[in-house]
């Protein structure tokens, strides 16, 4: 109990004041000795205020998540429920194929749960004939839906259902899974235990709760996982701090449980973004609702194949991002919104500026190393990095690595995709929503497209290397091992095209 006290102190007050030092002697030394107000000091002081505001924030929250934790195991007591309640089992599908909808079927037999207080729905948005034929002779205990509209995508999709009349008062709760993910047998169970609080030696329900959220695992991806795309740092780091605040994660769009009455009360889901589960979630925190977050296993997917559909999801995911950002209603919700969950949401706006402001800061210590000011960037990045491998403390290090690298090779990207995003923009064009393949499609055109989205990181190198051997930095020490460090974790993509090449 003693060391808890004293690990508690430290992740808590600790970290976050020796950042803030390092924050504060950075500032000291600026303005004791003031460079000229130019591009790199401005990217540099954005770079290290959000980094030192990110890192106290996922610090706190998992000291305070740690604390909720602990408080359910003190308890120990067993969930019991009598009667179980109704759950609506939703699988939208668009284009995936019979092997891949087969999988996900053939798990639902396994689930521990009462049969028939479930139902479960496919919601056909291809509107495929065999699928429905299929469904029918097949699993017969299915329900087959689809719509012979695609408006709203994925969101219209679900909501298409969740508001039919069938369902109207039959179902308390309903889950939500993608059409590749196969779902554990205790996933019902995990997903239900934070809903109930224990009192008066009874469990009662959580009004206050709307949804809770699970992980998303993957079981396709070989070799090593060079682009992070089992995203560890986000569902065993970044979620579990958010659920340590007051009103709990956003929703990742699948492995999640809401409670169908209240969403049902509250519209549904949102319109007007590709990422419709970060909108929908922003819209039921700004009323007071709250989710919760669950660390164990839920179901496992499949991600993407190819570096093409890789980079096609992320595009997606970042467009919505802004397209939250732009949405009229964001400033109002933003602004009912606690301290937390406002930095929460605000970090989709930080995205683009944030990469430029990297790339600035990386090519300056490059180019500049002599007359860089070093003592407080390397306190800082010490300090920083410290921070990160706290955090990813139980993964190997070689998470740890593509965790951090993540936040480099993206730099090009994201501007990429706010680019892409203002454009259409200006021309008035619609966003749509592309799902992203869950087969391995692999063909001449993907190989070509991947190899021109890994041609900002060649030319990176190539100047970089150029750069350094004509003008001999390789003398020094400092500017070799940065440069070896930043462009290894620059490689990242190029590490996983040469893996896949290997591998096939």
């Amino acid at each position: 109990m003693i060391l808890w006290k004293l690990f508690s102190v430290q992740t808590s007050y600790f970290f976050p004041i020796s950042l803030w030092f390092s924050l504060g002697y950075y500032f000291w030394k600026r303005w004791s000795s003031p460079p000229a107000i130019d591009l790199f000091s401005i990217s540099e002081t954005i770079v290290f205020l959000f980094g030192c505001l990110n890192l106290c924030f996922l610090w706190i929250g998992s000291h305070l998540s740690k604390n909720q934790s602990m408080k359910e195991e003190e308890e120990n007591l067993p969930f019991l429920l009598s009667p179980w309640p109704k759950i609506l089992i939703l699988i939208p599908t668009y284009k995936e194929s019979k092997n891949i909808l087969e999988s996900t079927f053939n798990s639902f037999s396994e689930l521990d749960y009462d049969h028939e207080q479930l139902t479960i729905v496919v919601s056909d948005d291809g509107a495929r004939d065999w699928l429905h034929h299929w469904i029918t002779t097949s699993f017969p205990h299915f329900h087959y839906y689809c719509r012979y509209n695609n408006d709203h995508a994925k969101a219209g999709n679900l909501n298409h259902i969740l508001f039919h009349p069938m369902f109207s008062h039959c179902t308390d709760f309903v889950l939500i899974l993608d059409a590749d993910m196969n779902v554990h047998p205790k996933a019902l169970y995990r997903l239900l235990r934070p809903f109930y609080k224990y009192e008066c030696s009874q469990w009662t329900f959580d009004s206050s709760i709307i949804f809770v959220q699970g992980p998303q695992q993957f079981s396709n991806i070989q070799g090593i996982d060079w682009l992070g795309q089992h995203y560890l740092f986000f569902y065993q780091v970044v979620l579990p701090a958010y659920d340590g605040f007051s009103l709990g994660v956003p929703c990742c769009g699948t492995n999640v449980l809401f409670h169908l009455p209240t969403f049902r009360h509250l519209g549904g889901f949102q319109y007007g973004s590709i990422t419709e589960d970060f909108l929908t979630s922003l819209y039921f925190h700004s009323l007071g609702k709250k989710s919760r977050y669950t660390t164990q296993t839920i179901a496992t997917g499949l991600a993407p194949y190819t570096f093409f559909d890789f980079f096609q999801q992320r595009k997606r995911w970042i467009i919505g991002g802004f397209q939250i950002i732009f949405h009229p209603y964001f400033l109002r919700r933003w602004f009912s919104l606690p301290l937390s969950h406002k930095w929460i949401y605000s970090l989709s706006a930080t995205i683009p500026c944030l990469s430029f402001c990297l790339l600035v800061l990386i090519m300056e210590v490059f180019y500049s190393f002599d007359s860089f000011p070093h003592q407080p960037f390397w306190i800082y990045t010490f300090i920083y990095l410290f921070g990160l491998f706290f955090l990813l403390r139980h993964q190997s290090f070689l998470v740890t690595f593509v965790s951090i690298s993540e936040s480099l090779y993206m730099i090009f990207y994201n501007l990429i995709f706010f680019v892409s995003f203002f454009l259409q923009s200006i021309r008035c064009q619609k966003i749509l929503f592309y799902s992203t393949p869950k087969e391995n499609m692999s063909s001449l055109c993907h190989s070509f497209y991947s190899f021109l989205l890994l041609s900002p990181f060649l030319l990176y190198l190539g100047i970089g290397t150029g750069f350094f051997y004509f003008f001999s930095r390789f003398e020094s020490f400092l500017p070799t091992l940065w440069f070896i460090l930043i462009n290894l974790q620059f490689g990242c993509p190029i590490f996983y095209c040469l893996q896949s090449l290997t591998i096939s």
